[in-house]
């Protein structure tokens, strides 16, 4: 029984010096098998691609990479006098992207703004029960905790939303 004992240490120290990963970088294998915690979102510029950490793409990294595509993001308070409402479970913040509005809404969690966005049809005329006759063409994109309006038909805008964003959800 000795023997067999001091054979699987032996084993075990050989095995540990033949790897050249700490206790750490195994833990982190651990955590991080099965899932990636960076995906490189490829822009159809010819712009360098861009790295987005999912679990951290929130309204401030999201505006801090308009930002450095060039764009001048401007946030717009809540006018006086009106209502916020929302097509989804949480309220938008409304920003200008050179001159053109956008909504971001920002979900507790990446589960939350899929569960929102699934609502949304693929022409994007019925969210929810609701029934929308929009002014412009509907655009909706969702990635990690954020989901993205954007009424309009600036195709640099809707081609840069898809390069950090994904796919939009309605055509």
């Amino acid at each position: 029984m000795r023997k067999i004992c001091v054979l699987l240490l032996f084993f075990c120290v050989i095995l540990v010096a033949c790897t050249n990963r700490t206790i750490d970088d195994s833990a982190n294998l651990k955590i991080n098998q099965g899932k990636p915690t960076t995906q490189e979102i490829p822009s159809k510029n010819n712009d360098a691609n861009i790295t987005v950490v999912e679990d951290i793409l929130d309204t401030e990294r999201f505006v801090q990479i308009l930002k450095t595509k060039g764009y001048k993001v401007i946030k717009r308070e809540n006018e006086n006098g009106t209502t916020l409402d929302s097509l989804f479970s949480v309220y938008p913040a409304y920003y200008e992207v050179d001159e053109k509005r956008i909504g971001i809404y920002e979900y507790k969690n990446e589960k939350n703004a899929k569960k929102d966005s699934e609502t949304i049809s693929k022409d994007g005329s019925i969210i929810g029960h609701g029934i929308i006759d929009w002014v412009d063409n509907p655009h909706f994109y969702q990635r990690g905790k954020v989901l993205v309006s954007y009424i309009g038909s600036n195709y640099k805008l809707q081609n840069d939303l898809e390069g950090i964003l994904g796919m939009s959800i309605t055509n």
